[in-house]
């Protein structure tokens, strides 16, 4: 196991935590299953999935989880008649834990898994936030949620 993959597997860990304690907060501690985190790595990214013991509505998740985790809410959008579902969250860089935590459903909001993108530069967060964040733009989404683009790039100076 390499430098990458242990900062992974440590930050993972960090957000398996904060996700623990999550649930506890919100009076779900069965939220999440005790199966081990699947993870992926590519050259400037590493991602670890987390597996929900049942379903959740991605609507009512996306606030606690914001609020819990004291991240910022980038974006919740559904198309296709309510049918996808998509929210980015992520964390202030200048708290020295990059990563993005990311929610699809194909299931009109319904949530088995939880993905966190973990970066090793600010550079490559922003690259891949500012993607998600124009992708809104003229794409024919319903926008449940957008954080303003002035307060999106100070979260970055």
């Amino acid at each position: 196991m390499d430098a990458m993959d242990k900062t992974i597997r440590m930050a993972g860990d960090l957000i398996g935590e904060n996700f623990d304690r999550f649930s506890e907060e919100i009076g779900n501690t069965a939220l999440f299953t005790n199966e081990q985190v699947t993870l992926q790595r590519s050259e400037k990214t590493g991602m670890a999935t987390f597996h929900l013991k049942k379903q959740a509505m991605m609507e009512d998740f996306i606030d606690e989880l914001a609020k819990y985790l004291a991240v910022e809410v980038l974006c919740a959008y559904c198309q296709n008649d309510g049918q996808d579902y998509k929210a980015i969250a992520y964390s202030k860089p200048y708290q020295e834990e990059m990563y993005v935590i990311v929610m699809e459903s194909n299931q009109h909001g319904l949530l088995d898994d939880i993905s966190v993108v973990f970066f090793e530069s600010m550079d490559a967060m922003l690259e891949m936030l500012e993607k998600q964040f124009h992708q809104l733009k003229g794409k024919g989404v319903e926008v449940l949620e957008q954080q303003r683009e002035k307060v999106f790039y100070e979260n970055f100076i």
